[in-house]
């Protein structure tokens, strides 16, 4: 978390649930995730950033991934969300702008996790419990944003 900006708030705009239940029957699986966070925007009132953000969760049987049958899909979450974070427009502004003009991706790492902080938390967590009695595989160190790989210091 970056000290100078506040906790990010998630506003879910819309969700799309699609599983085929089975009843008396729990699933363990294995999520696949995507995050697009798009249209940053410096607010005056309440001072921040505000952007918005579609999150797709593909849920694999985890017996069927581990046979290498990516096909087998138990069902499709789509969830579009407002994303606010809190904060002085001086020390936001710079993220914002670089944002414009070249992509969420190559903002900083410290940024990009203050932003999806309380994602897994505030939104997939109470999703995961809508499923909990047929699906269970939307884990708490799942990561949203891929980061770049670290490659060791020459010696």
């Amino acid at each position: 978390m970056i000290q100078e900006l506040g906790i990010p708030e998630y506003h879910i705009q819309s969700i799309d649930i699609d599983v085929e239940p089975t009843i008396g029957d729990t699933v363990v699986g294995l999520v696949f995730s995507t995050i697009e966070v798009t249209n940053p925007e410096i607010r005056e009132e309440p001072s921040g950033l505000v952007c918005e953000a579609s999150i797709e969760l593909e849920l694999h049987p985890q017996r069927e991934v581990e046979n290498d049958n990516l096909e087998s899909l138990y069902g499709t979450i789509e969830a579009d969300l407002m994303i606010f974070i809190p904060g002085d427009i001086d020390t936001l502004g710079p993220y914002a702008s670089q944002w414009e003009k070249e992509s969420y991706e190559e903002l900083d790492n410290d940024f990009i996790r203050h932003v999806e902080s309380g994602i897994l938390e505030d939104v997939l967590n109470p999703i995961g419990d809508l499923l909990s009695a047929s699906f269970r595989g939307i884990v708490p160190w799942m990561q949203l944003t891929p980061r770049e790989p670290i490659e060791p210091e020459a010696e």
